[in-house]
């Protein structure tokens, strides 16, 4: 009477379960895991994301090709399971508990992780001191390629009950932590005198908590690529960003460095936070219009946009 009282707990207890024999499957729990790599980003006309490589995975995604899964115990917070899988998931062994489950892919390029803590596992990137000759300085965030999490609270696995597993299936879609937008300076003047351009926007996150509301508290300026239109005399990009750090008394600028033919340096910068913070900006766009012009330095000879470029070339991916 008691072992079928405490069936009947277990069954009433455990959703997403179903009892079924050991021999039928090498775990307890099944973990099925589907992806949003699609962005929310409105890609306007003339970014061409498909045939720009540096474009392309920020705005479509990239199926990672593993994961990593960790159990914590949900009252102490200890890891009891942590297990590297496909990026679908799949099977696992998992000791009857109550747990809290945090999975994140792997195999980014400049994006890592750090700590193994629930509450302190973060992703960063490199965050550098920069100083320039003009007298200004920044700390510069390198731009984060996209990083893949799902999580599970409070998931109850079953105990064996007369070598029958409850196990527990856990479906879910995995996004990405990062923000995807794009960014265009659509008045430039002067664009063949460029030698070299470095462009930031400012008052970002350097890193990225994967667990509750816990903001990154690093703040600074996330450098990004940039790519001439010189038909249109426009400067444009699409980035990826930890997000906005969260104190609304400063400012979001996007900054560009310019250093001319003649080897001058010219700092710009536009105030581009109430386009930020526009709840209506749904497509995460940023559009400067005011007029910028690159002086043209005594040097002489101008720049010729198929040498040696100052942005990352096309590659043509169809």
């Amino acid at each position: 009477m008691n072992r079928l009282a405490a069936l009947l707990a277990i069954m009433y207890c455990v959703a997403g379960c179903k009892f079924i024999p050991l021999y039928e499957l090498e775990g307890n729990v099944v973990l099925n895991l589907d992806y949003q790599l699609e962005q929310q980003v409105y890609v306007r006309e003339g970014f061409d994301p498909d045939n720009v490589a540096s474009f392309n995975e920020k705005v479509h995604g990239k199926m990672p090709e593993e994961i990593q899964v960790l159990f914590y115990e949900a009252e102490t917070h200890e890891i009891v399971v942590n297990q590297f899988m496909e990026a679908t998931g799949g099977v696992l062994e998992v000791p009857n508990g109550r747990y809290d489950v945090l999975v994140y892919s792997l195999g980014t390029a400049v994006t890592h992780v750090e700590g193994s803590a629930r509450s302190s596992v973060y992703a960063a990137t490199d965050i550098n001191r920069r100083y320039y000759q003009i007298g200004s300085s920044m700390d510069v965030i390198t731009e984060p390629d996209h990083l893949y999490t799902a999580r599970f609270e409070g998931v109850i696995v079953g105990p064996v009950v007369d070598d029958i597993h409850t196990v527990t299936y856990l479906d879910t879609t995995a996004f990405s932590i990062e923000d995807t937008w794009t960014f265009e300076m659509i008045d430039v003047e002067g664009m063949e005198y460029i030698s070299n351009c470095e462009a930031f926007i400012s008052t970002q996150e350097g890193r990225e908590f994967l667990w509750g509301n816990r903001e990154g508290n690093q703040p600074g300026s996330v450098k990004i690529s940039i790519r001439p239109d010189f038909k249109t005399g426009r400067l444009y990009s699409i980035f990826n960003t930890f997000g906005r750090y969260m104190n609304y008394g400063q400012k979001v600028k996007a900054v560009l460095l310019v250093t001319n033919n003649g080897g001058d340096e010219f700092l710009f910068e536009f105030d581009v936070t109430d386009q930020y913070d526009d709840p209506d900006n749904v497509g995460h766009n940023i559009v400067v219009s005011e007029k910028l012009t690159i002086p043209k330095g005594q040097g002489g000879g101008g720049f010729e946009p198929v040498v040696d470029p100052w942005w990352e070339p096309e590659i043509i991916t169809n």
